[in-house]
């Protein structure tokens, strides 16, 4: 547990920082923001925010121990980095839908300063903000890659990126199966060269990426994507087909089991209450060693419809019900399909929307499941208070999970409680008496208060 002292004495830091640096930074900074969170009453974590016109600057105390840092302006980023674009893309190619934001965000990286931060760590340099950056990023107990990236637009129709990375991941140990499944890395430099097209006329929209990548040790490799779109009043629709070779690995020393992805997605929209959506997607993947003649392969069909009834003027029915049906093909003919359902209703009244959901998975199966949540979300005055409940029943168990917040808000301050379950509670393992004892076994508890200056 956090000693007494501890408290006193991290507490004490915060009123500082909230007494005296905002008179010292008043004439110089556009906004300072302090968070103050306490953890089960254990943890005591500390953030302070500056901003001053295009400059960020952020650190993070935990339990009096600088956690994380950062810094960031238009032309430069140091600290936990998110990536987007074609960064996100080389890492895991295959594994996004045609609507996926991957294949339409700018590829960058950027500074995020949440609590929980980002596994991302890094540098990046912008000489010429939307056009020119060189970066130098990695993640605990990964190797760090280098890489630049260029952009470029032309009157809006025709958008290039590329994006040129190495890193020197360490070779994976050799197991003792006789026959893998996919390649082991064998070490060296690995040098990735990413480019992507994309083609805007009117309606109608084209994208075109992929990578490949090469090393002292490794046979080359690549993958392709092909994202084509039309997107209109009545109809949005898209569609992708992706190719990965067997030999492509990303900057981290991993293979894929991947090879051919197609499918799209089409929405409908006839009135402004009413949207249909059809969702298709098929994954091929590679032929393994010990099945030469079968391959692996994955199907997903999702239907959906989305219903929103405006009952008065502060009064608002949203509905929406959703079928997924996946089928599961394997080379030792164990081929079985599961089928998914989920509707949802939500009543929006004023400042008040309640939402319960129904979910029914893997119907006709042993691992049949039912779940229903229910959320309220309320503003009364200054207080707002958010609820969920969930249950899951299987065949062999019923579990519960629920969650509240509760924020109050004082002109630029903030005082918020957070309460979840840390786990699935089962109601024939705990009693109340069990829960009364050691309620921080089975409760996460959050004290919280944020200003902004």
């Amino acid at each position: 547990m956090f000693s007494s002292h501890k408290v006193v004495h991290s507490i004490i830091i915060a009123l500082c920082f909230s007494l005296i640096l905002p008179l010292r930074l008043q004439a110089e900074y556009t906004q300072l923001k302090l968070t103050t969170e306490l953890q089960d009453l254990s943890d005591l974590t500390l953030r302070a925010i500056i901003h001053y016109h295009t400059v960020k600057a952020f650190c993070i105390l935990e339990n009096e121990q600088l956690a994380s840092f950062g810094f960031s302006t238009p032309f430069s980023a140091i600290g936990p980095l998110v990536q987007s674009g074609l960064l996100r893309e080389i890492m895991n190619p295959l594994a996004y839908t045609a609507t996926s934001s991957v294949f339409s965000e700018k590829t960058d990286l950027r500074l995020t300063t949440a609590l929980d931060g980002s596994s991302y760590w890094g540098l990046a340099l912008r000489p010429l903000p939307n056009n020119c950056m060189v970066y130098y990023l990695g993640k605990k107990a990964k190797p760090f890659a280098i890489g630049s990236v260029i952009r470029l637009e032309w009157d809006r129709f025709l958008l290039f990126e590329s994006l040129i990375a190495t890193s020197e991941p360490p070779a994976q140990q050799v197991s003792d199966v006789w026959f893998e499944d996919k390649p082991i890395f064998a070490g060296g430099r690995l040098v990735h060269i990413s480019p992507r097209f994309k083609f805007t006329w009117s309606n109608l929209s084209c994208i075109i990426s992929g990578s490949l990548s090469c090393g002292s040790l490794v046979i080359p490799g690549y993958f392709l994507h092909v994202v084509c779109g039309l997107n209109s009043d009545l109809v949005q629709t898209a569609l992708i087909l992706g190719y990965l070779s067997k030999d492509y690995v990303n900057p981290y020393g991993e293979y894929n089991d991947k090879n051919i992805l197609y499918g799209g997605t089409i929405s409908l929209t006839p009135c402004s209450w009413l949207k249909l959506e059809q969702e298709y997607k098929r994954i091929i993947f590679h032929r393994q060693p010990l099945y030469d003649q079968y391959r692996k392969c994955k199907e997903k069909l999702s239907s959906s419809l989305e219903i929103t009834v405006a009952l008065a003027e502060t009064s608002m029915l949203y509905l929406n019900e959703e079928y997924y049906v996946s089928f599961y093909f394997f080379p030792d003919n164990e081929d079985y399909c599961t089928h998914k359902v989920k509707s949802a209703v939500a009543l929006e009244i004023d400042s008040c929307k309640l939402t319960a959901e129904l979910r029914l998975d893997h119907i006709g199966l042993e691992d049949q499941s039912l779940v229903t949540i229910c959320k309220l979300e309320m503003l009364i005055q200054l207080v707002t208070a958010k609820i969920s409940v969930e249950r899951c029943e299987t065949e062999r168990k019923t579990s519960y999970s629920a969650a509240l917040s509760l924020f109050l808000k004082l002109g630029n301050h903030k005082l918020y409680i957070k309460m979840s379950t840390k786990k699935a509670l089962r109601a024939d393992d705990i009693t109340w008496q069990d829960l009364g004892a050691s309620l921080s076994r089975y409760v996460s508890l959050t004290l919280g208060w944020e200003g902004v200056w």
